[in-house]
């Protein structure tokens, strides 16, 4: 993931070029061709003069030189068509817009609460800004997700009740609607984006289950609050998806120094790890492919992207090379079948437990059995595909594949399986991935849920098995599967900077 800053002050009252937007679309485009994602920001200035801010009366220290709600509207409806032609990619549109870095606090027009706090905003400030949150949520697809500068601000302008998992599932805008912390840190209070911290941070804590939060840290402070155990601590109360691993220098630096970074790097967003799988070793042309698998999520949040949950077959190389038989195991919107990948929260243990229809003109022979988990706006290139956080080269990297290390052989046909299964039908596979996904940094202690012995003794029914043993089902025994200590695989949001995108027009990396 990366973050893209768009800076519109030549548009302050007037409409945006065709050929600034035309170059937003070849910035997409590259972003689309690096296989990767980006949350945007728009706002009108990010530069606040630092004479004011030694000042104490700053309310009465407009313009700063962001534009009326009428122009941003404006802008938000020019910008819709690409949002819409490039949701593959977006992953967030932040609020933006209002106020000098588009934070929504030196403003000139939305009220400014400099002098006296969120209390100095009129009702008719939190409507303007409702608003625009609004538009901005009625321009994006509604896969696509926003997020607030502060709790108070959503608190405002939805309720002050966490977003719950049913709201979540409908894709109300208010589960649609998330958090950056960009002064996470820096202060008791993280330069005041906590207005009432005492009420806030449970509600965040709640939120963040079902939105999604990011950010970055902005200052060292001397109390020593960005330390290793407080920053590890926050993230994963918060459920951070994505860290700024660039700013602030200083703070990165003290990481890496007392050894989280790589935990951090590692544990931000989603880690799933595969605990057990029971899966089949012989079948039949016509049969059923009955499997489970259990895994258990170490990371700080689950996805806050659609996912689809695949089994996949592959032959052997000399039989069919590059051959692949899938189906859909499930998605949010799969009849009968609920595995939305959004519901994977930290801490839980998952279970799929489904089958699959083997067409009567399947090859016979022996193939491996694999796990898939593709994106659901992108599921033709597996650079976004899951890989699962165990060793024994359990994820093939190149491929995006989860192997399953286990084999299966299809015999002659037999009785027909049961019709309410999903068939299997014969795919391409996906390009090989552009990345390894390989971070190398030595790590503290991984946490005890990143391991799982092997054993070859079949569970009893007193000791159920916490790890990848032998099993039994109706298809036959199977053999074990490996998931043993955790690889270095980034199955995160963690922000990366990349020198992809050379433009002309106003634009900032961070």
């Amino acid at each position: 993931m990366h973050w893209r800053q768009y800076v519109l002050d030549s548009f302050e009252s007037s409409d945006i070029t065709t050929e600034f937007l035309d170059k937003i679309r070849a910035d997409m485009a590259i972003v689309r061709q690096a296989k990767i994602t980006v949350v945007m920001r728009f706002m009108y200035t990010d530069v606040l003069n630092e004479a004011r801010i030694s000042q104490k009366d700053l309310a009465n220290k407009a313009p700063y030189g962001d534009a009326t709600k009428e122009w941003m509207l404006k802008h938000i409806a020019q910008l819709k068509p690409i949002f819409t032609e490039y949701e593959d990619v977006i992953d967030v549109v932040q609020a933006g817009f209002i106020g000098v870095w588009g934070e929504w606090y030196y403003t000139t027009h939305f009220g400014d609460p400099t002098a006296d706090g969120f209390d100095g905003l009129t009702a008719a400030n939190w409507q303007d800004r409702k608003d625009l949150v609004s538009a901005l949520l009625d321009a994006i697809p509604s896969s696509t997700l926003v997020q607030l500068r502060t709790p108070t601000f959503k608190r405002n302008i939805f309720d002050t009740v966490a977003t719950t998992e049913t709201e979540m599932k409908e894709r109300t805008n208010k589960s649609r609607t998330g958090h950056h912390n960009d002064c996470f840190l820096a202060s008791t209070d993280d330069f005041g984006t906590y207005d009432d911290k005492s009420v806030e941070y449970p509600y965040m804590q709640a939120d963040t289950k079902y939105t999604v939060m990011g950010g970055e840290t902005c200052a060292l402070p001397d109390d020593g609050r960005y330390k290793c155990p407080t920053a590890t601590k926050e993230m994963r109360e918060l459920h951070f998806s994505y860290i700024n691993q660039a700013y602030h220098e200083d703070v990165i630096a003290s990481w890496k120094k007392d050894g989280c970074f790589g935990d951090i790097h590692r544990y931000v967003g989603y880690r799933f790890v595969l605990k057990k799988a029971v899966l089949p070793n012989t079948l039949e042309q016509g049969g059923k492919f009955c499997f489970r698998l259990e895994l258990e999520n170490v990371g700080y949040a689950a996805p806050y992207k659609q996912k689809t949950l695949t089994s996949c077959y592959v032959t052997r190389p000399g039989q069919c090379p590059g051959q692949f038989y899938w189906p859909v195991i499930g998605d949010l919107r799969s009849a009968g079948l609920d595995y939305d990948l959004k519901t994977w929260l930290p801490g839980n243990t998952i279970t799929v437990d489904t089958s699959a229809y083997i067409p009567s003109d399947l090859p016979t022979g022996t193939y491996e059995v694999l796990l898939a988990i593709k994106d659901k706006l992108s599921p033709a290139h597996s650079d976004y595909n899951i890989l699962l956080a165990n060793d024994n080269n359990v994820p093939e990297q190149k491929k995006g594949l989860n192997n399953l290390k286990h084999d299966v052989t299809v015999g002659v046909a037999g009785t027909a399986g049961d019709s309410s299964c999903p068939a299997l039908t014969a795919v391409a596979a996906q390009p090989e991935s552009k990345y390894d996904r390989i971070y190398n940094c030595k790590t503290t202690s991984a946490p005890a849920t990143d391991a799982a012995a092997t054993t070859s003794t079949p569970p009893t029914t007193s000791t159920p098995p916490t790890t990848a043993t032998n099993e039994t089902t109706d298809e036959g025994p199977t053999t074990p599967l490996d998931s043993a200590s955790v690889i270095p695989v980034i199955n995160t949001a963690i922000v990366v900077i990349v020198p992809v995108m050379n433009l002309v027009f106003h634009v900032t990396f961070f």
